[in-house]
């Protein structure tokens, strides 16, 4: 009786032994299941968004034409141009020097910049004149040949000094407004009419008003005649011969 006991008991733990086994075995199988499900949705996520980013390819990087102005575009391609310049005249060593320089050139009149057109300019100094024309996509400098830097070099090159050369656009005049010209030409004819009118008011001006017999006075003495006949003219009740003697007498 014992033994049978016994035996029921050690089979009921192999049992429970047996069932333990198999419920932690089936668990742990189903646990890297799930995470493959998940690695899974989390892979197909990362490629829809990697795929929206490519069907705009440009939504969130704007034109570089429209970051600088005409002007700026303009002072980049100029520099870019005479980069090789400046090293040889005065050794500069970095793109932070060929800026300071162009800036201190234009600032002291050793460079000057004329607006031609909404699109062209002509630089100057004393070595000489360059044309530059800035375009949709580059910007041409024409000397004795054509240098053209496209706007993404030249971007690449000077972006970090934008402030620096927005500044130096101040000194770019505009020589290309036709109604600025006639302005400045009208004004002048202006000035130069009331410089007459001025000058003849002062002329006036300088005259004094004598009376009759203060010119007849005068005119006496002009003819050479002395204190005593100058005096006898004025004595004369008769002003027709007084007139006769002092103005018309030869």
């Amino acid at each position: 009786m014992k033994k049978k006991a016994i035996w029921s008991i050690v089979l009921a733990l192999v049992v429970v032994g047996v069932c333990l086994g198999i419920f932690f075995n089936k668990r742990q199988q189903a646990l890297p299941v799930k995470q493959n499900k998940q690695n899974a949705v989390g892979l197909s996520i990362k490629k829809n968004e990697h795929n929206n980013q490519n069907d705009n390819p440009e939504s969130e990087q704007p034109s570089s034409s429209d970051e600088y102005s005409t002007d700026e575009w303009m002072l980049m391609g100029y520099m870019a141009y005479a980069h090789d310049n400046y090293v040889q005249s005065r050794h500069i060593k970095n793109n932070a020097e060929l800026v300071d320089d162009v800036q201190e050139d234009l600032s002291d009149g050793d460079l000057t910049a004329d607006k031609k057109s909404n699109t062209t300019y002509t630089l100057t100094n004393k070595f000489g004149s360059v044309d530059v024309e800035v375009e949709d996509d580059d910007v041409k400098v024409t000397d004795d040949g054509t240098t053209v830097n496209s706007k993404s070099e030249l971007k690449e090159k000077f972006a970090s000094y934008s402030d620096e050369i927005k500044g130096m656009t101040k000194s770019i005049k505009n020589g290309g407004n036709d109604n600025s010209t006639k302005d400045s030409k009208g004004s002048s004819n202006s000035e130069k009419s009331g410089n007459k009118d001025s000058a003849s008011t002062s002329s006036n001006e300088s005259i004094p008003n004598f009376s009759v017999k203060q010119l007849a006075v005068l005119a006496g003495f002009y003819r050479g005649g002395d204190e005593s006949w100058v005096t006898d003219c004025i004595n004369k009740r008769f002003y027709s011969s007084y007139w006769y003697n002092v103005l018309w007498l030869q």
